[in-house]
């Protein structure tokens, strides 16, 4: 199969991207070992965990306290917002790419809230569908999406106007609707559905404003709790928490391929480090946040934290993740510099693969043009399946 590319721009950067990779980028992985660092935050009823932008800040929502805790990265000093949310037991959390708001789903109330990052003041709330569990962004900040775990639907919010721009039912990819992921091309939002061990896949336009169901991807050997989920930097993975079944599910978003990767007793939550090479995942059942390697899919160690970890939140700036603790009231920092993160050496096809797809997601070289067109990504969405495939064929053989 092969595709032209309308821009030789385009194609320039792609050959050049290429030749870097192939130009024999070589790392070597150390093991990654995190560890507690210091004492842990006080935080009422820690639910939901959010890290700013820049990494100086980590917001907490407060369950049944109905309020917001900001801890400082830096002294650790966690202080009550005095924002008065509109609503009650506020849980999932997103911020804004520039970190100047915050948005909360405010479950008791079936909204979803809009505050300033400084926490000072109230923006805006809307109605959403019933029990909002969780809320992730659209890469330009410019749609909400909130997954409605009561209703198995998901509500499209313009963040601008705080007005519902949609809504999707998911019914038909069964119940338990619990977590959203969004591919970073923006035109597709993936669904976790808790009790019928599948992923809803969304299409979206936001120029348009056409959102889809598109699909509903049953994952092999998952008979429940497709619950939480993350998805890699370049939109090739899905990682799939799965409860019940002590198994974290790696999920090629190319051609749904499903790689299972044991965890713990009891895994609640997962999410992968900035560059997407460790997943780290809390467990509940050991009371442990476990570090996967995303490459071989091997658990490499585990940090004892204690006290029932649920959510966790990565820092995108600093070698740090947040967990929240269920039965101490506590935030854990867990210091994760130990886990190099370095472009892996890679083979030709894989070079190439990687080239492809940092000119598909639009995450790396490009923002807006006519590289975020669904025509172009559907291309080279495919181009990359091929080269996956033709990859590991080559492997094989070796």
């Amino acid at each position: 199969m092969s595709h032209t590319m309308s821009s030789p721009h385009g194609l320039l950067m792609v050959m050049s991207v290429a030749a870097f990779a192939l130009g024999g980028v070589q790392s070597a992985y150390g093991q990654c070992s995190p560890t507690l660092a210091g004492s842990p935050v006080p935080v009422t009823e820690p639910t939901g965990l959010v890290v700013s932008p820049d990494g100086q800040r980590i917001y907490a929502s407060n369950g049944s306290a109905n309020t917001i805790t900001s801890i400082d990265a830096d002294t650790r000093v966690a202080q009550v917002c005095p924002v008065s949310l509109p609503g009650t037991q506020p849980g999932g959390m997103a911020m804004s790419p520039d970190g100047v708001h915050l948005y909360v789903t405010l479950e008791g109330s079936d909204l979803l809230a809009k505050i300033e990052s400084s926490c000072v003041a109230f923006v805006g709330d809307t109605q959403v569908g019933i029990g909002p569990s969780s809320v992730a962004l659209s890469p330009d900040g410019t749609r909400a999406y909130v997954v409605n775990h009561l209703a198995d639907s998901l509500s499209v919010v313009n963040t601008s106007t705080m007005t519902v721009e949609d809504t999707i039912a998911l019914g038909s990819c069964g119940a338990g609707a619990n977590d959203a992921a969004v591919h970073p091309d923006g035109l597709w939002v993936y669904v976790g559905m808790a009790n019928s061990g599948a992923v809803a896949v969304i299409s979206t336009d936001t120029v348009t404003d056409t959102y889809l169901f598109d699909d509903c991807k049953p994952l092999s050997g998952l008979s429940g709790d497709a619950g939480r989920l993350d998805i890699t930097p370049n939109g090739w993975h899905l990682f799939v928490n799965g409860t019940s079944s002590a198994t974290v599910w790696k999920v090629s978003t190319i051609d749904w391929s499903i790689t299972p990767l044991p965890v713990g007793t009891a895994p609640k939550d997962v999410v992968l480090s900035p560059h997407g090479l460790y997943a780290f995942v809390t467990d509940e059942g050991e009371n442990s946040v476990h570090t996967i390697k995303t490459w071989d899919h091997s658990l490499i160690s585990s940090a004892l934290v204690v006290d029932q970890p649920q959510s966790i939140a990565v820092n995108p700036t600093r070698p740090e993740v947040y967990v929240a603790l269920k039965t101490t009231d506590k935030v854990s920092i867990v210091d994760t510099s130990s886990c190099i993160e370095a472009v892996p050496a890679v083979s030709t096809w894989g070079a190439i693969a990687m080239a492809l797809t940092m000119c598909c997601t639009g995450t790396i070289l490009f923002r807006r043009g006519f590289f975020r067109s669904r025509e172009v990504s559907q291309v080279c969405r495919s181009e990359v399946g091929d080269i996956q495939r033709s990859n590991s064929l080559m492997e094989r053989r070796q």
